[in-house]
């Protein structure tokens, strides 16, 4: 058995004393191409693994910051992130009431502390918009749409 440190750090070395044992040095390169493949891969999964914590932790600060938060994102991201808002007992306007089609995203969101307030598509969205607006309520309101052809 040979030590992957010393395969990827001394190869030549390694190479060499397989030849002696018969090895064909191909078949050592490939071993040692094979390891460099992994720890990259590894590398960058521990890399998206801290990008993840840390927006979550954005996400969930974002939500403790709160009173209530209006889902806008799709079926996914209320899926996603619904749950957590519940759960801190926030209020959840839901726009994507296909969540709720889902028995257990259903049995989550509308499990409390928070409460689900389900709007009746785009244009109970609008209404809740104007409704927001009226009472001096928010400041800004960014609305980003895309819908693929």
């Amino acid at each position: 058995m040979i030590d992957q440190n010393l395969l990827l750090n001394q190869t030549d070395e390694v190479i060499e004393a397989l030849r002696r044992k018969g090895t064909p040095s191909e078949t050592v390169e490939a071993a040692r191409d094979a390891l460099v493949r992994q720890r990259t891969v590894q590398r960058e999964v521990e890399s998206l693994r801290s990008e993840m914590n840390q927006r979550s932790k954005r996400v969930g600060k974002l939500i403790a910051d709160s009173d209530i938060v209006v889902e806008v994102a799709g079926v996914s991201a209320a899926k996603e992130l619904g749950p957590a808002v519940i759960s801190q007992g926030k209020g959840l306007v839901l726009t994507s009431v296909g969540a709720l089609a889902d028995p257990s995203a259903r049995q989550v969101l509308l499990a409390g502390p928070g409460k689900v307030h389900v709007t009746s598509g785009a244009i109970g969205g609008f209404d809740l918009f104007a409704a927001v607006a009226e009472a001096d309520a928010i400041d800004t309101v960014k609305i980003r749409t895309s819908k693929n052809a």
